[in-house]
């Protein structure tokens, strides 16, 4: 399982599920690259998507 995270000034941020706190959790590494290539094609935005493994104290 992965999540998606960009760091921007040393702080490093997690993708989010709308209108929530908890964070976008994808079940496959293609699942979540898809994902972030496509948040990644909006220029405006300075953050650069990259999936993460979970660590297995976040399951």
């Amino acid at each position: 399982m992965f999540k998606l995270i960009c760091t921007i000034n040393g702080i490093t941020k997690t993708l989010k599920v709308d209108n929530s706190e908890e964070d976008a959790i994808f079940n496959d590494l293609f699942e979540a690259e898809l994902y972030a290539e496509q948040l990644n094609k909006d220029r405006s935005y300075s953050c650069h998507w990259i999936p993460e493994p979970l660590s297995t104290k976040q399951l």
